[in-house]
């Protein structure tokens, strides 16, 4: 199952459907992330310098980390700060850590609001997956516009989604026919490669983490 990191709707879903993995999306991560940036008033510091952009991003950049490795690297990446950064940051620090880490309570860490699995895409890169909900928001909308109306009657709403079952089965039946559907924009085919070329870099090499992480942050 695929959400856009809404609180409500991760515990909805993970009650009703304990057994389901539920995904995240790398784009609505980074704008969180941003909003968080706004709302503790760094976003001059954001974007007054292009370093300071980067180190953000390098925070996002974490999603392409292997799950089991993420705390580890996040306390490495935090580890290169400079005094002056790890105070300018602090708060965003704390967010980004009790968020999406698990803050430290009597040196146990604790469980984040979001589980790592959830908004990690190392895996998804790896596969070939969709590292977002864009997809998912484009079937919304075109659906939305086929219906044409915001509040339909149960009987228009039922024809419509008749219509939309009857020609995802004819895709399907073009699928099973080896008939390769429209293409990809080249410009996310190159962004993926690139991300899938570095993630491979992650085992094979010796990159330290704060270049890793630099090398993803420059593709997001």
């Amino acid at each position: 199952m695929a959400i856009d990191h809404e609180m409500a709707a991760y515990k909805a879903l993970s009650s009703s459907f304990p057994r389901a993995e539920i995904l995240g999306c790398l784009f609505q991560f980074g704008q969180y992330n941003f909003r968080r940036i706004q709302a503790l008033s760094l976003q001059r510091w954001f974007t007054e310098d292009a370093e300071h952009a980067l180190r953000i991003k390098c925070f996002q950049a974490l999603a392409l980390v292997p799950p089991q490795d993420v705390t580890q690297r996040f306390q490495e990446f935090v580890a290169t700060f400079s005094d002056e950064d790890v105070q300018s940051l602090r708060e965003y620090i704390d967010y980004f850590e009790t968020t999406w880490i698990g803050a430290v309570r009597l040196n146990s860490r604790r469980q984040p609001l979001f589980p790592i699995r959830c908004w990690n895409v190392f895996h998804r890169v790896q596969h070939d997956l969709p590292r977002t909900n864009n997809s998912i928001e484009g079937w919304r909308n075109a659906f939305s516009k086929r219906v044409s109306m915001s509040h339909p009657t149960l009987r228009r709403l039922v024809k419509k989604i008749m219509q939309e079952q009857g020609s995802n089965e004819i895709v399907i039946e073009q699928l099973n026919a080896g008939i390769v559907g429209p293409p990809r924009k080249k410009v996310n085919d190159a962004v993926n490669q690139r991300l899938k070329g570095i993630d491979e870099l992650y085992h094979s090499t010796n990159l330290d983490i704060n270049s890793y992480l630099r090398a993803i942050a420059h593709n997001l």
